[in-house]
């Protein structure tokens, strides 16, 4: 997994186990339930653009990269 965030990144949500969850919400991270993690994990995992990573405190961060317009 890659170590870095990508280029273009938009961050959706993140986790490193299942009392860690958070989903990135204005411009913030907002802890949130496993319920919500389950709904947006299954919703990334179906779009074509989605990217991944790991950042410096061991979270898994899902989100997709931005085209440029």
């Amino acid at each position: 997994m890659r170590k870095e965030k990508p280029e273009g990144f938009v961050p959706l949500f993140k986790e490193k186990s299942n009392e860690e969850q958070f989903r990135f919400e204005n411009d913030q991270w907002v802890k949130t339930s496993e319920t919500v993690i389950m709904s947006m994990w299954y919703a990334w995992g179906v779009r074509k653009d989605g990217s991944r990573y790991e950042d410096e405190n061991g979270f898994t961060v899902y989100g997709y990269i931005k085209k440029e317009e």
